[in-house]
């Protein structure tokens, strides 16, 4: 979804980056917004659930971001949050036994990286890139710089709640799945 802050700023939601947690905080530190759906501009909304920039084709808006994490870590959150479950961020069904088996089979239908290719349709466009990594002291440093006060800490929500899923790779596999997103990995700075 995006969500519009003041009617001056933007932010791109990408699936499994911290976006439910940011929209939830700004919604509680009134710093928001509506959140525009795609496709029904009748009701000013523009972007259901995880519309990209190119989706929104409006670009009035001084200032836009979005938040990302490293390709391992997106990789293990929708392991766990899809595991056992009908959820299918890849738009196809996938063996969530384990984590290997699920890497292996999204990298069989995605050559080039899932994650590259998801993040390419946001990272460019957007004027802010956060890493959730560091997501309370960056969003707090973007919001500084738009004049607004610290608004403080983010708390984390959308959480897997099966953390005790395993999700340990054997280093071949590891080394491959930087190799297959290192595109993004390098454009990123992890």
């Amino acid at each position: 979804m995006a969500t519009v802050i003041d009617r001056k700023y933007i932010f791109y939601h990408i699936p499994k980056t911290g976006g439910t947690s940011v929209n939830n905080f700004l919604r509680k530190k009134n710093k928001c917004h509506t959140e525009y759906k795609f496709g029904d501009k009748s009701s000013n909304l523009l972007g259901k659930t995880h519309c990209s920039p190119l989706n929104f084709g409006d670009h009035s808006f001084e200032n836009s971001f979005t938040i990302v994490r490293h390709p391992l870590s997106w990789y293990e959150s929708v392991y766990k949050s899809t595991a056992g479950r009908n959820k299918w961020y890849f738009g196809s069904a996938y063996d969530r036994k384990t984590f290997e088996s699920f890497i292996e089979q999204v990298f069989k239908i995605h050559p080039f990286g899932f994650v590259t290719c998801l993040f390419s349709l946001y990272v460019p466009y957007c004027k802010h890139v956060i890493k959730l990594e560091n997501i309370d002291k960056e969003i707090n440093r973007l919001f500084i710089s738009w004049g607004y006060e610290n608004i403080g800490q983010i708390e984390h929500l959308n959480q897997s709640k099966r953390p005790k899923l395993d999700t340990q790779i054997s280093e071949s596999l590891k080394k491959k799945i930087l190799a297959i997103e290192s595109p993004m990995i390098n454009y990123l700075g992890y």
